[in-house]
């Protein structure tokens, strides 16, 4: 079973988006990306990263460009969560190497096909 790491600051969101993966994913979740970045430089790699885009403190973009400037994140294949609607946004963080950036709401299905996708 693939493995899937969430990154979000809202504990209902964290909560309703482990409920969902669980089905076709092994699920570890976190608060922010510090703790997430923390907890894999001693386990074993996620084979994908669900991120938040609005989280207090470092943000998802934020957590993003760190990642994939240093070696040992730079392959993980991260997928970006988010309300915002602006294009700007999107853009920035797929240049950044985002593999996905999904608008909230989304239907949970396409959420799982979407996250699947971007480990193909």
């Amino acid at each position: 079973m693939k493995r899937i790491a969430i990154v979000d600051d809202n504990l209902m969101m964290r909560a309703f988006l482990e409920e969902v993966l669980a089905k076709d994913f092994s699920v570890q979740t976190f608060e922010n990306g510090a703790e997430a970045m923390s907890f894999y430089e001693t386990n074993e790699q996620p084979d994908v990263m669900l991120l938040d885009y609005e989280m207090e403190g470092m943000n998802g973009k934020q957590v993003l460009e760190l990642m994939k400037s240093s070696g040992f994140y730079k392959d993980l294949p991260i997928v970006l969560l988010s309300g915002q609607k602006k294009s700007e946004t999107r853009i920035s963080c797929l240049a950044l190497g985002a593999k996905d950036f999904i608008t909230k709401p989304f239907h949970p299905q396409e959420l799982v096909l979407r996250i699947n996708n971007a480990l193909n």
